[in-house]
């Protein structure tokens, strides 16, 4: 009879540890910084499930057509996006109207895969304020490489102004992946060398979507996607609240969608 009573305290105490095994820790609120560099502690974070076990979502074609209507070549990000945000767990309405928001606006509805720099010097003064004044901003002004290596210097894992980091590591992909530390990151996830070949990012349509994908769980954005806490969401990606207007009004578009064909 003792044995028998030991047995089941023993089962008790197994599963009140896997219980407790199971708890998600708490999202941090601290600020990720601008330069899309991750921390080691983000890359090493589970996503965690969704709260609520809901029906897994495909993106159709009607959909593209009716979220993102200037998106081009849309059958082939179609087949990209099906394959791998159901490989990757962005396949609830949440998560897939996240990602294709933030998406949709840093890349110009999926058309535009390297970052523009070609800014006038009102513009660079208005966007860049912090790296140009009066007096510096027409020597860089409608020069690219030059305002990419100015303002993207020294941070980032990029090295100074004149190594050229800024220009070579600048934002590419459907997230706009900038900076040296992120590629070399993402190129070792991956097994893609886009430290030695960037234009990869821009190039092939499946390395931009991955590079994304990499970018959204390294940052665990599947937790703030879950919220429904897109300010933040968004502050994680673009470092502040650049074009909140155009991503929120493409995150409202695709869950309208979804709520539609209910």
């Amino acid at each position: 009879m003792f044995s028998i009573i030991r047995m089941i305290q023993n089962m008790f105490t197994i599963f009140s540890k896997n219980e407790n095994r199971n708890d998600s820790p708490a999202i941090s609120q601290e600020e990720h910084n601008e330069d899309h560099s991750p921390t080691v502690e983000d890359s090493q974070d589970k996503e965690a499930p969704p709260t609520e076990e809901k029906e897994t979502k495909m993106i159709t074609l009607e959909y593209l057509e009716q979220v993102f209507p200037n998106m081009k070549n849309k059958q082939e990000w179609l087949l990209l996006l099906n394959n791998l945000l159901q490989e990757h767990d962005i396949y609830t309405e949440k998560r897939i109207s996240a990602f294709m928001a933030q998406c949709a606006h840093e890349s110009a509805n999926f058309n535009q895969l390297v970052e523009n720099l070609n800014y006038s010097e009102g513009a660079l003064l208005s966007v860049f304020g912090k790296y140009f004044d009066p007096s510096t901003a027409p020597e860089y002004a409608r020069k690219p490489e030059k305002i990419a290596n100015r303002v993207y210097a020294n941070r980032m894992g990029n090295g100074s102004e004149e190594t050229g980091d800024g220009w070579s590591y600048r934002g590419r992909g459907v997230i706009q992946l900038t900076g040296k530390n992120n590629y070399i990151s993402f190129s070792a996830s991956a097994n893609i060398d886009v430290v030695n070949e960037p234009d990869l990012l821009c190039n092939s349509k499946g390395t931009a979507l991955r590079s994304a994908i990499w970018f959204w769980h390294t940052n665990s954005l599947n937790r703030l996607a879950d919220s429904g806490d897109f300010r933040a969401l968004t502050r994680r990606i673009n470092g502040g609240f650049n074009g909140l207007e155009d991503r929120q009004k493409y995150y409202r578009n695709s869950l309208d969608f979804f709520n539609k064909i209910k």
